[in-house]
C-alpha cells in the first residue's frame, strides 16, 4: 500500500494536465501520485479516472505548482512546450 499526501495528489493533477494532456480530478490523480512515489521499480499500471474537475480547482492547482505563465514569475521562459503554451489560455478562460 502507498499513502500519498494531498500536495502529492495536486502535483500529480498538474503534471497530468500539462505533461500528459490528461485532465483528472483529485481522486483520479491519486494513482499517478502513488506511481511517482514508487519510482522506477518494475512494471506498474495506473488507472486515471475522473475528468470532472472544477475549472477553478484546476486553475488553483496549476497556480500552486507554479505553472501559470504570466501569473507566476517562477515559471521560466521556455518551460512549456508549444502545445502546452497553447493550452494555458484555455485553462485561464475556464477558470474565469
Amino acid at each position: 500500500m502507498v499513502l500519498v499526501t494531498e500536495h502529492e495528489v495536486r502535483a500529480a493533477m498538474a503534471s497530468l494536465a500539462l505533461v500528459d494532456h490528461i485532465v483528472a480530478e483529485g481522486a483520479g490523480a491519486v494513482a499517478a501520485a502513488a506511481m511517482k512515489k514508487l519510482g522506477q521499480c518494475g512494471r506498474k499500471v495506473a488507472v486515471i479516472t475522473g475528468g470532472n474537475v472544477d475549472p477553478d480547482v484546476l486553475s488553483q492547482v496549476l497556480s500552486e505548482q507554479g505553472l501559470m505563465v504570466g501569473l507566476d514569475p517562477r515559471v521560466p521562459e521556455g518551460f512549456f512546450t508549444q502545445r502546452q503554451q497553447a493550452l494555458l489560455p484555455v485553462v485561464s478562460r475556464l477558470a474565469g
